[in-house]
């Protein structure tokens, strides 16, 4: 599954992180350098003492994805 999560701030960084832990395809559509540091460390999710990586594909143009389910 394809998932697209447009706008990679507080929440869609939230969703997208814990979308990373399934084996869904996730992206994240982001600008300027919130858009760089999401391609070069990914994002990281904390709550409490547990912490959530992925490496979600990250652009500032959708139409670079493709369809999306």
């Amino acid at each position: 599954m394809k998932i697209c999560i447009y706008g990679a701030g507080a929440v869609g960084g939230h969703f997208a992180a814990r979308l990373g832990r399934t084996d869904a395809e996730v992206s994240v559509i982001a600008r300027g350098a919130h858009l760089d540091a999401i391609k070069r460390d990914g994002l990281t999710l904390k709550i409490g003492e547990e912490s959530i990586h992925s490496t979600p594909i990250a652009t500032a143009e959708p139409r670079d994805l493709g369809p999306q389910d």
